[in-house]
């Protein structure tokens, strides 16, 4: 959402963002490229359906219609402008295009989650659909949130880990329609007890597993003072009293 940049770190330390991923930006680029076509893929299926104002088009959502083609609409929003966030290059050269994207995401949040609480609240599937619903949407709006304050207080590494997870849980609308057409996941049960473990594994495990992938170098790159013997300091001493024998006195 901001350009400013922070200060070099190395590779695997706590504030390098990104870096801490256990892939290098060749392998980014691929996983952004593949992202980019299932969003425009699945977002064009969608609109297919959610553009055609009609009792038919919608099905048993009919009811919540105005709800559910804001939530899409915003949903759309968020999910193109996140893409372009991550745009290394596009940050770097075009700092000021880079901040209104991010208030263009912002505002997709803003729509697609407020339209979800009320599709939550009017669940077609029953309560449980509704809960999971309601949980989702708040994670999302908690991790953009998040990202917000961060970039606030020029917090850089820590703005773009939250980004990760907040378009993470962006892409459940992806990662939803994928698994509901798997053959794997055709028997689970009801068509409502289905279609609500479905939007619990859509935001779970992919958030999981990027919680995991920007923890990884942190978890298996040693630093010091987590070696240190219990009751010791790993601060350095000061040249004056590395100086002094063992009991002299330092003069003042």
């Amino acid at each position: 959402m901001s350009t400013r940049t922070a200060a070099a770190v190395p590779r695997g330390h706590p504030a390098a963002g990104l870096d801490s991923l256990p892939f290098g930006p060749a392998w980014r680029r691929v996983a952004w490229v593949c992202t980019v076509g299932l969003v425009l893929m699945l977002v064009a299926q969608a609109a297919s359906r959610y553009l055609v104002w009609s009792e038919a088009s919608y099905g048993p959502m009919w009811i919540n219609r105005t709800w559910v083609f804001a939530h899409f609409i915003g949903g759309s929003i968020a999910l193109a402008a996140g893409l372009l966030q991550f745009s290394a290059a596009l940050r770097r050269r075009h700092p000021a295009v880079h901040r209104w994207i991010g208030r263009t995401y912002l505002v997709g949040v803003a729509l697609g989650a407020c339209a979800a609480y009320a599709l939550s609240l009017r669940a077609v599937l029953g309560w449980p659909f509704g809960v999971a619903t309601f949980v989702m949407s708040s994670v999302w709006v908690g991790a953009t949130a998040m990202a917000f304050v961060a970039i606030r207080n020029r917090r850089i590494a820590a703005h773009r880990e939250w980004m990760m997870r907040s378009y993470v849980v962006a892409l459940a609308f992806v990662f939803f329609r994928l698994m509901a057409v798997s053959p794997l996941l055709a028997g689970l049960g009801s068509k409502s007890e289905r279609m609500t473990a479905l939007i619990w594994l859509s935001w779970t495990v992919p958030l999981f597993v990027t919680e995991v992938l920007l923890q990884w170098r942190r978890g298996i790159t040693p630093r010091a003072d987590d070696e240190a013997p219990a009751g010791t300091t790993t601060a350095a001493a000061s040249p004056t009293s590395m100086a002094q024998p063992l009991g002299a006195s330092v003069p003042t």
